[in-house]
Parts: C-alpha cells; structure tokens; sequence
C-alpha cells in the first residue's frame, strides 16, 4: 500500500482525532475538577487503545526514530499537575511489558506517569503529522504502532484499569 494512502486512511485520521482529544485534556487539566478529569479520562482511553488497534502496519523509512517533541521539562510539568490533581489517588499500579523475559516482575509507576506515558508519544506522533512530510508522517505512525505495542500500551490498561478502581 503507498504511503500516502496509509497516513491518510480512515483509521489514521480516527486516531489522530482521538489522540488530539487525548493530548488536549492533558493540556488543559487544569480546566477540570479531579471528578470530571478522570470521568473524561476513563472515558478516552479505552476509546484511544480501539483506534491505535485498528492502525494500518507501515514500513519505516528511515533509520531510528521521528522527531521527538516533548522534552522532559514538559513531560515532568504535566505529570506534577496531573498528581496534583488526583492527590491522594496517584498511586503506584504494577505494569506487565511484553518484552520483559517471562518470569520477571512487573514495574511500578505512578498513575501520572502512565497518563504521561502515552500523552509523551502522542504528542511526539501528533507533532510529526503536522509537519506535514509524508515521510515523516509514515515514521511517526510506525514508531506509534511500535511503542503501543511494546510500551505505552500497557500503560493505557494500567490506567484505565486504576481509573475504573477509583471511580468506583
């Protein structure tokens, strides 16, 4: 399949609506109260991981990763606004990674830095479609499909999981 017609499928577009969405929550946490947050949140995630899923497979262009966006600076304002907002409910929860050797345990991390987790690599594949070079485009959808799968994909269960537990 072309490029062109990969970047710019039905699928695609789905998930670079929801992921916006996603990013602009985040963005504008402090428009919410901790209820409406993670009512909103627990909402998008599971809607987020059904669109990711549904991505069409590309092949990368170009040797190592797409351009990166968000630095740590940001990653870390966003994540102390986040446990700010939760307060007490930003609790550790155990995630299991698909590329961790069987038999070993799981890690530990904090809700906020989950939701930063994948707010991190959308934001960074968000950045990259507006660029608008195809090339870049394509990259940006490849490492996404990969990091979901070996990275914050894990983490969006992890927190939708916690979410559901603290919401009722």
């Amino acid at each position: 399949m072309e490029t062109n017609s990969i970047i710019f499928s039905k699928n695609v577009i789905e998930f670079v609506t929801v992921a916006s969405e996603y990013c602009g929550l985040i963005e504008k946490i402090n428009n919410h109260d901790k209820d409406l947050f993670l009512s909103k949140t627990h909402k998008i995630l599971p809607l987020l991981y059904l669109k990711t899923i549904t991505l069409p497979k590309t092949e990368k262009n170009s040797e190592g990763e797409a351009e990166k966006f968000v630095r740590e600076e940001v990653y870390i304002f966003y994540r102390d606004l986040i446990s700010e907002k939760l307060g007490e409910d930003d609790i550790f929860m155990d995630i299991y990674e698909p590329q961790r050797l069987e038999g070993e345990d799981s890690i530990s991390i904090m809700l906020s830095e989950g939701l930063m987790d994948i707010y991190q690599d959308l934001k960074d594949f968000i950045s990259n479609f507006q660029i608008g070079v195809n090339e870049g485009m394509n990259d940006a959808l490849w490492d996404c499909n990969y990091h979901f799968e070996t990275y914050w994909g894990p983490r969006l269960l992890a927190c939708t999981n916690m979410i559901h537990n603290i919401r009722y």
